[in-house]
C-alpha cells in the first residue's frame, strides 16, 4: 500500500489532504480555459503547503477503512512513510504517483511540482483538452441582394 494511491483517492473528494508531519495537498478549483485553439475543461489545481501539518485524522480514517486495520495502524504507516519521505528529500526529488514532485529549495523549504496529468475535478469527469482547427475567414466584398417580389393577396386578387 502506497500513501499516495490514498492521496490521490481523496483529493477527488476534498480540497485538502494533510499528511501529518509534512504537509497538506490543497486542491483549487480552475475554471475553463481558452488559449487559441485550445479548450480546457475546468479543473483543481494542487499546490503543496508545508505548513499544515496537524493530522485532522482524514487520511488516517481512510486507510484505515479501506486497510481494514485500526487507526493507529495506519497513523503508523503514515508516519513511515513520511520518515522515508523526508529521508529521501535530502538527497533527491521525491516523485508522488500522479501529484507530482517535491525536492528541497537551498534554504531547506520543500518545491512541490505538480505533474498536471490527473484532473481531480469530478464535475470534469471525461473532459479532455480539445484542440480546433482554425476557420479561415475569406475577405469578399459583400454583393447586394437582387431585390425579392412580394406576392401580396389582398380580397382574392394578387398583386406583386
Amino acid at each position: 500500500m502506497t500513501l499516495a494511491t490514498y492521496i490521490n483517492d481523496l483529493l477527488y473528494r476534498y480540497d485538502c489532504v494533510i499528511v501529518p508531519d509534512f504537509g497538506g495537498f490543497v486542491t483549487n478549483r480552475m475554471s475553463a480555459k481558452v488559449n487559441n485553439h485550445m479548450f480546457t475543461p475546468p479543473t483543481k489545481q494542487i499546490t503543496f503547503n508545508s505548513l499544515l501539518k496537524h493530522n485532522d485524522g482524514l487520511l488516517a480514517n481512510y486507510i484505515a477503512s479501506s486497510e481494514n486495520i485500526s487507526f493507529e495502524k495506519a497513523t503508523t504507516v503514515i508516519s513511515l512513510a513520511v520518515i522515508q519521505w523526508q529521508n529521501e528529500l535530502q538527497t533527491k526529488t521525491v516523485t508522488i504517483e500522479n501529484l507530482g514532485t517535491l525536492s528541497l529549495s537551498e534554504g531547506k523549504k520543500i518545491i512541490f511540482e505538480p505533474t498536471g496529468t490527473v484532473n481531480y475535478l469530478t464535475e470534469s469527469f471525461g473532459l479532455a483538452t480539445l484542440e480546433t482547427s482554425a476557420i479561415l475567414r475569406l475577405k469578399e466584398q459583400a454583393k447586394p441582394l437582387a431585390p425579392v417580389l412580394i406576392k401580396k393577396e389582398h380580397k382574392g386578387i394578387a398583386t406583386f
